[in-house]
């Protein structure tokens, strides 16, 4: 008869082969085609030299097409891909550039465009009751080196019970992370090659990562955003002429930028320069303004293509270029980005 104590070195020993056989299965989230955009990159990550990493203004504006065709009008030859995902901020943009970089699926990467804002490793649901802040982006987020950064952040930003809510959150999605708990549906999406809300091979074919909001129809979100853009039409077409005229009037605002979003953009910086590749920053035709972004532009600590900015770009402002108040529709993204591939391509002749 098998002694307790083997039953439980037995339970034991196939609980940990099963722990660490389901951490190889691959982590990244599912969510809006983050992983759908890894595999792809995965199967053709050596056809692409430029990666352009950033929020759904990224997403649903970056048009590889349109940017590629304008870089090469300038006398340069790129072939970029769009890992643009909604939501994206610039912390976990660090994460996710951080992991493509160390992941060997861009041999032949020499650019990357990143999207800039103000950086803030700040849970942004931090509602007990929804629960949200436990989805899986925020979970493959926190690895050992990113839990980190947020834990040092949250000390120095934050106050009162805010903070230690904070903070015990970062701890259980790092713990979650380390464990893979509750990573199942992920992993079963994975091994049934299905993605919710994610670009068809199809589409990364074509597009190669952009997704027109247009084609969206299946997602109330953003058909209801589309509504009420055009319901409320007249009030945002004051709202940029008014923010136009501000800008002519006081200049673009720059200001001293967190230290910790100053250390990010030099990691970044040394990282791609490991691999011998050039990273340069942009701002999408957001109605939001960067000063800490800007700030760091004039130290000379980056690069910077900045589009928020109606006064220099009144035709990607207008309503004919846009599907709601944050976004591009598709005609406006191929504007969009073939003045970026020209900007683009230009500072990079100026530099070679």
């Amino acid at each position: 008869m098998v002694s307790r104590l083997a039953l439980v070195l037995l339970s034991v020993a196939s609980f940990a082969v099963t722990a660490w056989a389901l951490g190889r299965l691959p982590s990244w989230p599912e969510d809006l085609g983050m992983r759908a955009r890894w595999a792809w990159l995965a199967e053709h990550g050596a056809d692409y030299d430029t990666l352009v990493v950033g929020s759904s203004a990224t997403a649903n504006g970056f048009v590889p097409a349109a940017f590629d065709a304008a870089c090469r009008a300038e006398g340069l030859e790129v072939r970029s891909f769009n890992f643009g995902v909604e939501g994206m901020d610039p912390f976990e943009a660090d994460h996710t550039l951080r992991v493509l970089l160390t992941s060997g699926l861009l041999p032949n990467l020499r650019y990357v465009l990143i999207e800039g804002n103000d950086w803030s490793p700040r849970i942004q649901y931090p509602d007990d009751e929804r629960q949200l802040w436990r989805n899986e982006r925020f979970v493959f987020l926190h690895d050992a080196e990113a839990t980190q950064e947020a834990l040092t952040w949250t000390r120095g930003h934050l106050e009162g019970d805010l903070r230690q809510r904070q903070l015990e959150q970062h701890l259980e999605l790092a713990a979650r992370h380390a464990t893979n708990l509750g990573a199942g549906p992920t992993w079963l999406g994975s091994l049934r090659g299905t993605w919710s809300g994610a670009p068809t091979r199809e589409q990364l074919a074509a597009d190669h990562g952009f997704v027109a909001l247009e084609e969206l129809t299946d997602r109330p979100d953003v058909t209801e955003r589309r509504e009420r853009f055009l319901a409320g039409l007249e009030a945002y077409v004051q709202q940029i002429e008014a923010w136009r005229q501000r800008l002519d009037a006081e200049g673009r605002p720059a200001s001293a930028p967190a230290p910790e979003y100053r250390a990010a953009v030099e990691r970044q910086a040394q990282r791609l320069a490991a691999i011998g590749a050039r990273g340069v920053y942009f701002t999408g035709t957001r109605t939001i303004q960067t000063p800490g972004l800007r700030g760091l532009a004039a130290e000379g600590a980056l690069e910077l293509l900045p589009f928020n900015d109606p006064a220099a770009f009144p035709a990607l402002y207008a309503p004919e270029a846009r599907f709601d108040r944050e976004h591009l529709n598709r005609e406006g993204a191929a504007r969009w980005s073939g003045l970026l591939g020209r900007a683009f391509a230009r500072l990079v002749s100026e530099e070679d």
